[in-house]
């Protein structure tokens, strides 16, 4: 089996991140229709992952880091919640009105449990297929991330399998 050798850089620590390089990205522009706009998207493909572990004697899971792509460029990195919502709030800052940015979670339910200790969703925050299966979920309300392992129906090995890259 072969596998295309992953990029040691750009890693990037979470402090050293400059949100403005999202400006070298386009935006898909919809027809304007009547008062209720749907969103824009930024056009860059963002995902989001944390690794964790489990302290079994407080029978707890706790994250330890976390990493966020941007497209092929950027991966940014981090070991607490509060730098992710950092991070969060630098990005929402240099959107446009009205243009979102989506981020793909695989298994995006495990990753909310932890995010919504971190911040406190709206009801209409959050889409569910059923108790504790979280389609979607939107932040800052310009950051919806969505589970690709619910979009894809693949575990990770075979969604990278079938979408890799060519080049």
């Amino acid at each position: 089996m072969q596998y295309l050798p992953l990029p040691l850089e750009p890693w990037v620590d979470v402090k050293d991140f400059n949100a403005g390089m999202l400006h070298q990205y386009s935006v898909i522009r919809r027809a304007k229709r009547g008062k209720n706009r749907k969103p824009e998207y930024l056009d860059v493909t963002c995902a989001f992952d944390i690794e964790s572990t489990n302290i079994n004697s407080i029978q707890q899971a706790v994250m330890y880091i976390w990493q966020f792509q941007v497209g092929t460029d950027l991966t940014v990195f981090g070991r607490t919640w509060d730098e992710f919502i950092w991070l969060l709030q630098q990005i929402t800052q240099v959107l446009e009105t009205n243009v979102w940015l989506v981020v793909y979670v695989h298994n995006l339910s495990y990753e909310f449990s932890f995010l919504k200790g971190v911040y406190d969703f709206r009801e209409d925050e959050v889409f569910c297929l059923s108790r504790r299966k979280v389609l979607k979920c939107t932040m800052f309300d310009k950051i919806e991330f969505r589970c690709s392992y619910k979009l894809s129906n693949s575990s990770l090995k075979d969604f990278t399998r079938k979408y890799r890259s060519n080049t």
